[in-house]
């Protein structure tokens, strides 16, 4: 990754990455219970996109 940006560009590529995983593992704990959920209101017609 370091030969596509330049040094100065590293914290906006960085940030948002540092952001996504730290949401990852604060919400692993509950990813089953939340992927079942989203999967019975899917097959109840329930979910509104």
């Amino acid at each position: 990754m370091r030969g596509d940006f330049k040094q100065s560009e590293y914290g906006r590529v960085i940030l948002p990455f540092t952001v996504l995983r730290r949401l990852d593992c604060v919400l692993a704990p509950t990813k089953a219970a939340v992927l079942a959920e989203h999967r019975d209101k899917e097959q109840a017609g329930l979910l509104l996109l």
